[in-house]
């Protein structure tokens, strides 16, 4: 029942007759429509109720009742039902009470009435909430759950879905429990009027509905002039976000100076040697325009050194720039070191076409980059994702490789996987050759046939042989040892260079000389054979030459059996090959132990000389030739003093260096002459000699320059790995896909198999072989190449620029 409802608990009987028992429910007082809830000693607990346990005598002869005994058997119930235990929701016994005489009645006294709380909860609380309330009420109370439909937000301002509530109860010791239940999860309570006043209501619900409407006038007010506020703010919030960004950086820069007494503030870094003339104008221009500074002296002086090694600074383009991002995500180059990133613009797309030698795919490519560039104006605008991020900016890049790619397609004559007869097959049959079958689609193609050479390339005919895959095979891994050797002593040459512009005479003598001795005495021999067997014409081949050899057999005899050669090209081979391993076995103890003992020698030397036997040495005992930096090797910048302007750094002639000429990155003013690129070599300057350091570290260098020879000419063998693999699924494509299609004679499945290549060659070939190719030559590049020369240990030259810091991503 609800609120307010009143309670009539009677027992009687009638004369004569068994014992009746009745509890009614009256709508409200002075009205006899009743709603037993009790029955024969049972209460309906529909409603979440216990049964309540009923006793008291009843008079056998049907004596008593009546109105006489309303009021104190309704008092008797009452107090009765009030009673509880001390939890305030067990079940309750009732005491004997004077019968009625009547069957209902109106209650006078409302201390029967029901107490009812409303509130709103969390939808994911209710199943927990429902089993604590059952718990502290012992299912003495009823509760009503209804969900909201529309989605709310919390303090979070995230959705939620939230469920009303409203609980019914009795007694009075539980209004306190379901509050801190209530408390308990967050729940919000309302308060309702007595629902026996229907005018209070009515007037509840008003009001409630005059705050909805009046809350939804507010939001959409408050919303609107939220909108307001916003979109005068995204007026002004870019200019104000890169005007607080330039603050920031201001002053970042001006907290890097110091502040002297007179209040002249001063600082020392690197400027660029040719733009003296920008920064000196810059400067008289910030004191012209600040107030009071007009007056004020301002100077720009070259700081006599010695300093740290200068970072590392290179003018690119559009065009440059990927090529030396690529070489910098490896290391940047060391101060003016050989900067790979000159010789990898030409050297990375051409590896790249070696494997990906083909005209029709390349072509695709280099049309793809030709679209891109055309339209980089527009795409430079645009919003682009990762991926395509990355394809545009590698635009010149993909131009190369796709060019690159066409020309070694035209090498190996080949196009989607087949040969083009652009000039006519040289092939004829040899004199006195049997004519082939009149069926026959292939015929044995052997070299020599002929005097006459196809115009460029390879003869066409290849492509239809029984040997074509034995002659690619045979011609690209020849072709790949021979790129990948080639590449390699021209790494080891950018050695000789380095060490010669930094005049480190002891690099050039202990390191250089011997490895390209190496180099060249065993893989430079390799290379050699491979030409000769090529000029041999082995259908007649001149003494003492008689069959061709096999080129792996006799690279494993001239170590393991020097002096053994089982199929001679050339008279006194053996002794050439006992001499090239003697050579060999020489080179290795050059490079380990060479270095080491001048080192020490020359540390030996200047201690003798040194105060008190102590010596730390610095870079002339690496043939560096520099200054002295001084202990650390880093002069301080408080140390360093100002020149007089005008001054040029001072060389050291006693130290037999002089200044630095120009080279790949760009000249720093301040830069020590003769000591630049030393401050990070890999003994380190201003410690204590250390010979067993210096001696395991150049074993290593020894151990890895011989092994790294052997692995990484293998290395170069994916060029002829990854070329045959692009022709081969280019050809499985052609003839699986859409020549088994063709053959069928069904337009439907030509229109499938042509769908099937087309997907294949765009999915696989053109994006997967593509990366695949990339990747590789990438390898070739950090790993096989610029191990031999390059250092990689420089900085970036990174001055405060407003355009890079507004242009970074994010910014």
């Amino acid at each position: 029942g609800s609120g307010g409802m009143g309670l009539s608990l009677g027992v009687g009987g009638g004369k004569g007759k068994g014992a009746s028992h009745g509890l009614a429910v009256l709508d409200s007082p002075g009205r006899g429509t009743k709603t037993p809830l009790l029955d024969d000693g049972g209460i309906d607990t529909g409603l979440g109720f216990e049964p309540l346990a009923l006793g008291g005598g009843i008079d056998p002869t049907g004596g008593g009742g009546g109105d006489e005994g309303s009021d104190e058997s309704k008092t008797a119930a009452a107090g009765d039902l009030e009673a509880d235990d001390d939890d305030g929701a067990g079940p309750k016994d009732v005491g004997s009470a004077a019968a009625s005489a009547s069957a209902g009645f109106v209650p006078q006294d409302r201390s029967m009435a029901f107490q009812h709380v409303a509130g709103v909860l969390l939808r994911d609380d209710r199943l927990a909430f429902e089993r604590m309330l059952f718990r502290i009420s012992r299912g003495n109370c009823y509760a009503r759950f209804v969900d909201v439909d529309d989605e709310m937000e919390n303090e979070a301002g995230e959705g939620v879905f939230k469920t009303v509530f409203i609980i019914m109860f009795r007694a009075a010791s539980l209004a306190d429990k379901l509050r801190r239940l209530m408390d308990a999860f967050s729940a919000s309570r309302y308060d309702l009027p007595s629902f026996d006043n229907p005018h209070e209501v009515a007037r509840t619900v008003q009001a409630l509905e005059a705050e909805i409407d009046q809350a939804a006038r507010l939001l959409t007010e408050h919303r609107r002039t939220a909108l307001m506020a916003l979109r005068d703010l995204a007026e002004t919030h870019d200019m104000m976000r890169k005007g607080v960004m330039r603050e920031k950086a201001a002053y970042h820069t001006l907290n890097l100076f110091q502040s002297d007494m007179s209040g002249i503030l001063r600082a020392q870094g690197w400027v660029v040697r040719d733009a003296i003339p920008h920064v000196q104008q810059a400067i008289s221009d910030a004191h012209a325009r600040t107030r009071g500074g007009a007056g004020l002296p301002s100077f720009l002086n070259r700081v006599e050194g010695p300093w740290p090694t200068p970072p590392t600074h290179f003018k690119t383009n559009k065009f440059t720039a990927l090529f030396q991002e690529t070489v910098d995500t490896y290391g940047v180059p060391r101060y003016r070191e050989a900067n790979p990133a000159l010789f990898t613009a030409v050297t990375f797309p051409f590896l790249f076409g070696v494997m990906y030698g083909d005209i029709g795919h390349a072509f695709m490519l280099f049309l793809f980059a030709c679209i891109t560039i055309a339209f980089e104006g527009r795409l430079a605008k645009a919003k682009l994702g990762e991926i395509p991020g990355a394809m545009y900016k590698g635009r010149y890049m993909l131009l190369l490789m796709g060019l690159f790619g066409m020309y070694a397609g035209v090498i190996y004559n080949d196009t989607f996987g087949l040969g083009l007869d652009l000039f006519g097959s040289r092939w004829r049959l040899p004199q006195g050759a049997a004519a082939p079958p009149a069926n026959a689609t292939r015929t044995m193609v052997r070299a020599g046939a002929t005097d006459d050479v196809y115009t460029i390339g390879i003869d066409p005919a290849w492509h239809l042989s029984i040997n074509q895959l034995l002659f690619f095979n045979s011609l690209k891994m020849k072709m790949s040892v021979i790129l990948g050797i080639t590449q390699m002593v021209f790494g080891v040459c950018l050695k000789f260079a380095n060490a010669i512009h930094f005049r480190s005479r002891l690099d050039v003598f202990a390191e250089c000389v011997p490895q390209m001795i190496f180099l060249l005495s065993f893989f430079g021999y390799l290379v050699f054979l491979i030409f000769l067997k090529w000029s041999i014409d082995w259908n007649a081949p001149p003494p003492p030459a008689a069959s061709p050899p096999a080129l792996i057999d006799t690279l494993i005899a001239i170590v393991l059996q020097p002096g053994t050669v089982k199929d001679v090209m050339y008279e006194g081979q053996a002794a050439v090959q006992v001499c090239i391993v003697l050579v060999m076995f020489i080179c290795i103890p050059w490079m380990l132990l060479t270095k080491p003992l001048l080192l020490r020698k020359w540390h030996n030397e200047a201690a003798k000389r040194a105060p008190g036997g102590r010596h730390m040495y610095s870079s002339q005992l690496h043939g560096g030739g520099g200054g002295d930096t001084g202990a650390g090797g880093r002069a301080s910048l408080g140390e360093v003093e100002l020149q007089e302007p005008g001054l040029e750094p001072p060389a050291h002639a006693d130290d037999g260096a002089s200044s630095v000429g120009a080279s790949s990155a760009a000249g720093f003013v301040g830069e020590p002459a003769g000591a630049v690129g030393h401050a990070h070599e890999e003994h380190g300057h201003g410690e204590e000699f250390d010979f067993g350091e210096i001696f395991t570290h150049q074993g290593i260098e020894t151990i890895e320059y011989v092994l790294g020879c052997v692995s990484h000419t293998a290395s170069y063998l994916r060029l002829w790995a990854l070329s045959l693999a692009h022709s081969q699924l280019a050809l499985v494509f052609y003839q699986r896909a859409f020549i088994a299609a063709v053959n069928t004679g069904n337009p439907v499945m030509v229109y499938i198999g042509y769908g099937v290549f087309m997907g294949a060659t765009m999915g696989v070939l053109l994006m997967m072989d593509v990366l695949e190719c990339f990747l590789h030559a990438l390898r070739l590049h950090w790993v096989e190449f610029q191990s031999k020369f390059f250092r990689g240990d420089g900085y970036k030259f990174e001055p405060m620029n407003f355009r890079t810091l507004l242009t970074k991503k994010g910014n």
